[in-house]
């Protein structure tokens, strides 16, 4: 009995407490091909690491978002488009599906002013934000003179 009773004396003492530094609301792990990473939501504190191109937040989500604002209900064609990286630096890349034939572009800040007006000629097409202010956009992609998506893009610093 006195072996049993030490036993648990001693297993109650090895026990270690984990602390974080702040509570946080949510969180939790992501796998993926190319690694894994752990996230909190809520967390105040971090540090962060900026490369010129990339940056990473330490203990902070990153936020992702590509908000499709409109869809042309009556269009007549199945293109999807992707659109990265969101939020940006220097500029987004528009990915079409397929060909897009007579498709264009347009780049609107948030007052309505129209910052850029092109032609989609390839699957792959790259708008130019490097001049333009941190905040938000909003970047119409045009059939027939129609908008057939509308997407919300984010200019950082």
């Amino acid at each position: 009995m006195k072996k049993i009773s030490l036993l648990l004396l001693v297993c109650g003492i090895s026990i270690a407490a984990k602390a974080q530094q702040n509570s946080v609301s949510a969180g939790g792990d992501a796998t993926g091909s190319g690694g894994s990473v752990s996230y909190s939501i809520g967390q105040v504190s971090y540090i962060a690491a900026f490369d010129g191109v990339y940056s990473v937040s330490e203990g902070v989500q990153q936020p992702y978002e590509i908000s499709v604002l409109t869809s042309l209900e009556d269009a007549t064609t199945d293109i999807s488009f992707n659109i990265y990286p969101n939020p940006t630096v220097s500029g987004v890349n528009i990915t079409a599906s397929e060909n897009t034939g007579a498709m264009s572009f347009q780049l609107f800040d948030v007052n309505g002013k129209l910052i850029v007006q092109e032609q989609i000629n390839s699957l792959n097409t790259t708008v130019n934000m490097d001049k333009l202010a941190s905040g938000a956009y909003f970047l119409h992609v045009l059939t027939e003179n129609k908008t057939y998506k509308t997407f919300k893009i984010i200019k950082n610093k």
